[in-house]
C-alpha cells in the first residue's frame, strides 16, 4: 500500500495580504528618500513627516519592510514588535542629541528646551533615558547600564593610577639603582614590578630612603674638617695690635688689620658653608 504524502501547510492568505500592505506602505513612505521624481507628494511628506520627526521617521520604512516580510513568511511577530518598540523609544530619547536631519524639528525644540532650562546638564537627560531604554531592551533592571559604566570608569581610573604609580616607582628605583649599584634588589624590582606589589614596595622604598638620608647626614657631619678652630686661633693672634713706632710698625699694623678682616670674612663664609641642609628621604634628595 502506497504511503500518503504529508499535506503541505496551508498558507494564511490574510497574513500575506497584511504583509503586502506593509510592504506597500514601506515603499510609500520611502518614496521621498529615493532618487525618483515624487512631486508635491514627496515634498509634503518630507516637510510634514521626515523634517518634523527626524530619526524615527527614517526608521519607519525599514520597520514596515521587516514587518511585511515577517507577515508574508508567517513568522512570529512578538519578538520583532518588541525590538521595534525599543528601537523607536531609543530614537526618540536620543533626538535632542542628534544633528540635522536626524533630529528633526522635534529634536531641535527638545534640545533648545533642555538647554534653556538646565544648560549643558540638561543634555544628560536624553542619555539617561537612552540608558534606561537599553536596559529594558536587554531585560536588565533600569540604570544597570549607567551603574556598569560608572563601575568600569572607576576601575579604569584605578587601573590607570596603578599603572602610573608603577611607572613612576620603576623610574625612581632605576635611579636609585644607579646611585647605589651595590643594592642589586633595586634593579631587579625596577625591571619586574607588578601593581599588586606597590604598597609593600613603596613602604620598603620609604624606609630605604630614610636610612640612606640618615647615613648621608652622618657622612656629611664626619667630613667637616676642623678649620674653624684654626681660624679662631688665627683671629685671636691677629687681634692684638703691633706694638712700637716707626714706618715698619705702621706697615706691619696695616698688614695685621687686613689679615684680621680677611680672617673674619673667611670665618663667616666657613660657617655658612658648614650649615648643611638636612638630606631629604627622596630620590631627588
Amino acid at each position: 500500500m502506497a504511503k500518503r504524502k504529508p499535506a503541505r501547510p496551508s498558507r494564511n492568505r490574510d497574513l500575506e495580504a497584511l504583509g503586502a500592505v506593509a510592504l506597500g506602505a514601506a515603499v510609500f513612505f520611502s518614496a521621498p528618500l529615493l532618487p525618483l521624481p515624487t512631486g508635491v507628494f514627496g515634498s509634503f511628506l518630507r516637510e510634514t513627516f521626515y523634517q518634523a520627526l527626524g530619526l524615527p521617521a527614517y526608521l519607519l520604512p525599514p520597520s514596515l519592510f521587516l514587518l511585511g516580510t515577517f507577515l508574508f513568511r508567517n513568522k512570529p511577530l512578538k519578538p520583532l514588535l518588541r525590538h521595534l518598540l525599543f528601537l523607536y523609544l531609543l530614537a526618540f530619547a536620543l533626538l535632542p542629541l542628534l544633528g540635522q536631519p536626524l533630529s528633526g524639528q522635534m529634536g531641535e525644540e527638545a534640545h533648545s528646551f533642555l538647554e534653556a532650562k538646565a544648560g549643558a546638564l540638561g543634555l544628560l537627560l536624553p542619555l539617561l533615558l537612552a540608558s534606561v531604554v537599553l536596559d529594558l531592551w536587554r531585560r536588565k533592571p533600569p540604570l544597570h547600564l549607567l551603574f556598569t559604566g560608572l563601575r568600569l570608569g572607576v576601575e579604569g581610573v584605578r587601573w590607570t593610577r596603578h599603572r602610573l604609580k608603577t611607572l613612576v616607582l620603576r623610574r625612581r628605583m632605576a635611579a636609585l639603582a644607579r646611585i647605589y649599584p651595590d643594592h642589586t634588589a633595586l634593579k631587579a624590582l625596577a625591571q619586574n614590578l607588578s601593581p599588586a606589589e606597590l604598597p609593600g614596595v613603596e613602604k620598603a622604598l620609604r624606609e630605604f630612603l630614610k636610612e640612606r638620608a640618615a647615613e648621608l647626614k652622618r657622612q656629611m657631619e664626619e667630613d667637616q674638617r676642623p678649620l674653624e678652630p684654626r681660624l679662631q686661633a688665627l683671629l685671636q693672634g691677629l687681634k692684638t695690635p703691633v706694638p712700637g713706632e716707626g714706618p715698619l710698625r705702621d706697615a706691619l699694623e696695616e698688614r695685621r688689620a687686613a689679615l684680621h678682616l680677611e680672617a673674619q670674612a673667611l670665618l663667616s663664609r666657613l660657617k655658612a658653608l658648614l650649615t648643611f641642609p638636612a638630606p631629604k628621604p627622596s630620590v631627588g634628595g
